[in-house]
């Protein structure tokens, strides 16, 4: 395939990449002869040509394909942000990206990051979109230090791990921010030149007010906005919260938007890299710390203990009741749940398969030992497709018990 100079190639995987004549780049990486470029399954990877047309040879799996020819733009659409990075010193130390699903965030991360690394910057980057996480499996924060350039943010494992336990933030918000700052100050620990915060995509609505408070938290001295309407209300809060010399507006990707299956497929795979190479092992409820959206629970807590009170019913509902002080957890909630393992930080993944009515645990995990079991609201089927556990928390002091809310 022949690339004009003023175009751009978008290579949906799964692909082998090689260049065949010519100067191109992706994502920052100048394509060899030698050496083919691996495009992971629903992965879209854009080729440009650098100073003259460039010849690309292509092999495709299933459903891989070139997405789209010939369309102007590509990374040139971001100059601005690439000069930010490849600036000596360095204009900016801590970076946030945001913007809606399928805007391009992940790939401009990835960008900036190979932009930084290739100048020998050590850049620090922490993966906040807990949906479609790609340093972490779905339902963490991610993070990692890195000096190497990337095809994909998915080739490396992000060494830092908070687990939030939910694939959406919208009723946690506040829990989600708390997870993100604990892994920027991990990342941070390890000190990095350059700080690349990647945020998800809930943009509207109730996200609005959780991307403000997010960028309160961390503290960036950017955030990039990457555009794809006209006007956005969150472009116009991060303006007012933040003033205009800290907001860089950026041109977002088109054409690229991943559909349902591609998104289930993309945490599915995730799900099983973290999972693989498991075996069974009992674990009693009893002998484990265990944690849920950051609180620590007993199934028979003393009454000298202030610790919170976990409550197993054997019921056909489904749904997890969290009031004062106690967790109400029906027993079959937890067959098939998403857990982190560990010890004072996530080691480790498990799924549970099934409990009985004496608090004993079969859980699917590559650990071999562990001391918590951090909860979550996240259901996996046998082939890791995951669905959302119902979650409702009860104020008794305001909020009267219906009916539907005694499990």
């Amino acid at each position: 395939m022949k690339i004009a100079v003023i175009d751009t190639l978008f290579i949906k995987g799964p692909a082998t990449l090689r260049l065949q004549d010519g100067e191109a780049e992706a994502l920052g990486i100048s394509l060899s002869y030698e050496e083919p470029i691996f495009v992971r399954r629903n992965k879209v990877l854009p080729i440009e040509p650098v100073t003259k047309p460039a010849y690309i040879a292509a092999s495709f799996g299933p459903n891989g394909c070139v997405l789209q020819k010939q369309i102007k733009g590509g990374t040139g659409l971001w100059a601005k942000a690439k000069e930010l990075i490849t600036s000596t010193p360095l204009k900016v130390k801590r970076l946030m990206i945001a913007g809606a699903s399928d805007s391009g965030k992940s790939t401009l991360t990835t960008y900036l990051l190979n932009l930084a690394v290739v100048n020998g910057t050590k850049v620090g980057v922490v993966d906040a979109d807990i949906g479609q996480s790609d340093l972490a499996p779905p339902g963490c924060v991610g993070g990692a230090v890195v000096s190497k350039q990337l095809i994909d943010l998915r080739d490396i494992r992000g060494d830092v791990l908070e687990f939030v336990g939910s694939t959406s933030p919208t009723g946690i918000e506040e829990f989600v921010i708390k997870a993100v700052e604990r892994a920027v100050k991990r990342v941070s620990d390890q000190q990095h030149d350059l700080l690349l915060v990647n945020t998800d995509g809930y943009v509207d609505g109730e996200g609005v007010g959780y991307k403000i408070k997010l960028g309160e938290a961390l503290s960036p001295d950017l955030i990039i906005y990457i555009t794809t309407e006209s006007q956005s209300n969150l472009e116009k809060r991060l303006v007012e919260n933040f003033g205009e010399e800290k907001i860089l507006t950026l041109e977002g990707a088109e054409g690229v938007e991943k559909s349902f299956n591609e998104r289930a497929d993309r945490r599915m795979s995730q799900f099983h890299r973290y999972l693989k190479r498991g075996k069974y092992i009992r674990r009693n409820i009893n002998q484990s710390r265990i944690v849920f959206l950051g609180r620590e629970y007993l199934v028979n807590p003393g009454s000298g203990l202030k610790v919170n009170e976990l409550r197993i019913l054997d019921t056909s509902d489904c749904i997890i009741v969290n009031t004062q002080g106690k967790l109400v957890l029906p027993k079959n909630a937890l067959e098939g749940m998403f857990v982190a393992l560990g010890g004072d930080t996530v080691e480790g993944f498990g799924r549970i398969l099934q409990g009985d009515g004496e608090g004993n645990l079969d859980i699917w995990t590559p650990l071999q030992t562990f001391q918590s079991i951090q909860l979550s609201l996240i259901k996996l089927d046998d082939k890791l497709r995951d669905e959302r556990i119902p979650f409702k928390r009860l104020n008794l002091y305001t909020a009267p018990l219906n009916r539907e809310d005694v499990c």
